[in-house]
This record gives structure tokens, C-alpha cells and sequence, in this order.
């Protein structure tokens, strides 16, 4: 919701109210505001100049979808923004180097539309790519993949506060929810709630980042995503991990 503030009796000067106002917003937020500003000058101009109609009752309405087809022209297949992809490039495993006191966190799902089940799988490594702690946990709800993937990056940053593994990098390969949480987009969307839950999470945690990767590099995390649609209760592993993903680790070890 686009909350107006109120000031009294005396509102003071416009631009103050604007100039005041503003840096209060998210991005995303601060888009929907500007535009909704164009949009109720170009109603009023078309009412009283042009003799045009204009539904003066759905103006956020209007001026979201407005946002929304802007983006979505401006984002490519990938989560590109402008043709330039923001995540990080090519195939990186755990062969990527970390610092000594980081530890990578990759996170995938796994969707079962027919039971209504989602799969989320999550491996966390240390700087020599050894396994600290990996999990595979089964949400039972009808999620879309854009959901579940959200759901995931949320329960892996999560996991990691749980289990003291910090500070830690995120890295899921859904480019675009990455992209939406780096660049502060979609936080007026029906995503808004996981988002800004997310959002909260890396402020208050020593999360670094949130990064995506390619599917082939986020093949461990994969395959305890779709071992959790297997399974009756979650599983957890520490300094351990299951056979599913042995062969996994093994290929991707230093050396």
C-alpha cells in the first residue's frame, strides 16, 4: 500500500512535501509514486482540455501495470536488465574463490504441482569447498516457481543465521528474483511480502550478497531440492551430506 503522510492543518509547501517525502520509498515505491504523479497531471489535462474520459478511480491500478510492462520490457529471459546480465557470469562452482571467513550458500527447489509440494534443497561450503551444512526441507503449498525460489533464498539466508554460518553469499539460479532483491524491484507486487522479508533479513544479518548462478552450478543444491519431494520429515546434515549429491561434491572439490 502507498501510505500518504498527513502534516496537519498546514501542509506546507508541495515541492517540501515531495523533497520530504520521497527518500522514505523504496525504489520500486518511489517509481509507482512518480509515475502516479504523471499520471493524474495527464488525467486532468485530458479531462479538461481534450474532452477525454480517464477512470480517475484507478490511477494506482493504472500506474502499476504501467510499471509492471515496463519492466517486464526492460528484463529478458534471464533476469537481464537492459541486456546486461547482473548475476554473475558463466559456470561458478566452488571452485570460485572465497575469503577465509565466508561461506557460499547455494539454494534450489523442486516443484511437484500435482501433490501441491515444493522442494527446497540448500548446501552451505566453507573457502575450501568442504560441505558445513546441507538440508533438504519440503514445503507442502501451491507455489509458483518464482515463489518457491524466493521462498528458498529467504530459507537459506535462514538456515544460515540458524546454524551460525556467517557471513555468507547467496547464490540461487533464478536471475531475476536475485535481480529483484539487489536492484529493490517488485516491492509493490503480490511478492512484496517475501521480499521485504528478505530485504530485512540482510540488513540485520551478515549476509553479503544475493548473486545467481547457472543451473549447472547449483546442481547440489538441486538435487537435495528434489530429495526433499522424497522424504516424509526434513533432513538435515552437519559437516555431512547425502549420497544423492556425493559424486557432485566430489567433482566439484579443489585439486
Amino acid at each position: 500500500m502507498l501510505l500518504i503522510p498527513t502534516y496537519g492543518v498546514d501542509t506546507g509547501n508541495f515541492f517540501d512535501y515531495i523533497f520530504d517525502y520521497l527518500p522514505k520509498l523504496y525504489r520500486d515505491m518511489k517509481e509507482l509514486f512518480c509515475v502516479l504523479l504523471w499520471r493524474i497531471w495527464f488525467s486532468r489535462n485530458s479531462s479538461a482540455f481534450c474532452s477525454t474520459s480517464v477512470d480517475m478511480f484507478d490511477q494506482i491500478g493504472w500506474s502499476k501495470k504501467f510499471l509492471d510492462d515496463y519492466h517486464f520490457a526492460n528484463i529478458g529471459s534471464h533476469g537481464e536488465i537492459n541486456g546486461k546480465n547482473q548475476g554473475r557470469e558463466g559456470l561458478l562452482s566452488c571452485r570460485s574463490p572465497l575469503d577465509i571467513n565466508v561461506y557460499k550458500t547455494n539454494c534450489g527447489v523442486a516443484i511437484d504441482s500435482r501433490s501441491g509440494h515444493v522442494g527446497v534443497g540448500i548446501i552451505v561450503r566453507n573457502f575450501a569447498c568442504e560441505v558445513m551444512a546441507c538440508c533438504s526441507q519440503k514445503i507442502v503449498a501451491n507455489l509458483n516457481n518464482k515463489s518457491a525460489n524466493l521462498v528458498a533464498i529467504q530459507r537459506s539466508i535462514q538456515f544460515c543465521i540458524d546454524y551460525g554460518l556467517s557471513p555468507c553469499l547467496i547464490e540461487s539460479d533464478d536471475d531475476s528474483g536475485a535481480n529483484w532483491i539487489n536492484h529493490g524491484m517488485y516491492r509493490a507486487s503480490k511478492f512484496r511480502v517475501i521480499l521485504l522479508d528478505i530485504d530485512a533479513m540482510v540488513a540485520a544479518t551478515s549476509c553479503i550478497s544475493v548473486s545467481s548462478i547457472t543451473v549447472k552450478a547449483n546442481n547440489a543444491a538441486l538435487r537435495l531440492a528434489k530429495k526433499a519431494l522424497l522424504i516424509v520429515d526434513d533432513n538435515f546434515w552437519m559437516e555431512d551430506y547425502p549420497a544423492c549429491i556425493s559424486s557432485i561434491i566430489e567433482a566439484e572439490m579443489p585439486g
